[in-house]
């Protein structure tokens, strides 16, 4: 997936969790994130779910693109090795 792609699709889910925030303007950042009001704030607490969800995949990418490079390099090295 690309980095550009994945960017918009955590734009995205950040402005789900502002707009599921913004459906509850008389409640406090206290109350709308107290574990024990989740039941309040099922919007918010969805959001903030997918939200997670985006940011794990995206950084689950992140890695496996920094491991093939490291890898790559490794390789390299190796190669540069046995051909003296």
């Amino acid at each position: 997936m690309q980095q550009n792609l994945r960017r918009e699709i955590l734009r995205n889910v950040l402005r789900a969790v502002l707009d599921a925030r913004s459906k509850y303007e008389g409640s406090t950042l206290a109350e709308l994130y107290d574990p024990d009001n989740e039941f309040l704030y099922p919007l918010l607490f969805k959001a903030h779910h997918d939200l997670d969800k985006a940011v794990k995949l995206h950084m689950v990418l992140i890695l496996v693109e920094m491991s093939k490079k490291i890898v790559t390099h490794l390789f390299g090295l190796y190669v540069k090795k046995l051909n003296g």
